[in-house]
């Protein structure tokens, strides 16, 4: 999708649909685990909510991941948790996750999502 007025405010509302593309830059300020409330973030994201924690979610999309700067703690069903730190790379498809940064400094990180098709069990 295409937005409808070039130069225009950036909004995540939407993750990108089968064979689109996103790029971002994220920032997860220091100590914020447990603030964010993805369905108000990316109403269209699927799967909001999972495991009673707002945070976790899943999209159809393939998804990179660079982290930049801090660290941040992805955190995955069952709270299996990974801590991502500066140059780490994190490739997933469809995975429910949350973001936590339970750190003292804020955490940056560049994502690109391509969207994708769930396939049927």
């Amino acid at each position: 999708a295409l937005p409808d007025v070039i130069g225009g405010a950036t909004t995540i509302g939407r993750m990108p649909g089968p064979n689109g593309s996103a790029f971002g830059v994220v920032r997860f300020p220091a100590r914020s685990a447990g603030k964010l409330d993805v369905s108000e973030l990316l109403p269209d994201s699927a799967d909001g909510g999972q495991e009673g924690n707002a945070a976790m979610h899943a999209t159809d999309t393939v998804d990179y991941e660079i982290i930049l700067s801090g660290k941040i703690d992805i955190v995955l069903p069952g709270n299996q948790r990974r801590t991502l730190k500066p140059g780490d790379l994190l490739v997933m498809g469809g995975v429910p996750h949350a973001w936590e940064n339970i750190y003292d400094e804020d955490c940056t990180y560049v994502f690109i999502a391509i969207g994708a098709t769930r396939g049927r069990a």
